[in-house]
């Protein structure tokens, strides 16, 4: 947590990756990814987001506005290994058994969710693909209500450090397999 001192009062506002559920960041990385509003004009938002009153944000001193930004870490982060497993409602989630990898059908649905969103919130969807409930079968797993179920709930009950490896890895390899198919393409 933040603490940030305004006028003589102290807000204390999530500052991590840790602190922050699947929901959240969600939101963050949509208003910084938002190409018609200023930076100034996109922290501002991130702050009323996180609690700081809009009439506190809007008398702050820019500066101090700039400092508290600085100060900010959502993108200071040690990944982890993949978490392998998660316990929600007293369901059991896993990503994997011994070893992390995805099939071709879980990569597909992953691009879907990606290219076919609105918006850029979809980071629970891709987990809703990755981690399986372990009392259901493949078809109830890769139901469509089923994973948009899941990624509901992974954005109320998982925090974003739990997510950060898998983006990561899903990052480098979707950039990677198109170069890849990209150069078997043009020989």
């Amino acid at each position: 947590m933040l603490n940030v001192k305004i006028e003589g009062k102290t807000y204390e506002i999530k500052n991590s990756v840790e602190e922050f559920s699947i929901g959240e960041f969600e939101t963050i990385c949509s208003i910084l990814n938002e190409e018609k509003k200023t930076k100034i004009n996109k922290w501002f938002e991130i702050f009323v987001y996180l609690g700081i009153p809009e009439d506190v944000v809007d008398n702050f001193d820019s500066f101090a506005f700039i400092q508290l930004i600085n100060e900010f870490n959502i993108n200071e982060f040690t990944p982890n290994d993949f978490t392998k497993e998660i316990i929600i409602n007293g369901y059991t989630y896993v990503s994997y058994d011994e070893e992390f990898k995805l099939t071709v059908k879980e990569m597909g649905m992953i691009e879907s969710v990606v290219t076919n969103k609105n918006n850029d919130k979809y980071l629970a969807d891709i987990l809703a693909v990755i981690f399986k409930r372990t009392d259901l079968t493949k078809s109830e797993h890769f139901d469509k209500a089923h994973i948009k179920f899941k990624a509901d709930l992974f954005r109320k009950k998982i925090t974003a450090d739990v997510a950060m490896p898998f983006l990561g890895f899903l990052s480098k390899r979707l950039i990677n397999n198109a170069e890849d198919i990209k150069t078997e393409l043009n020989g």
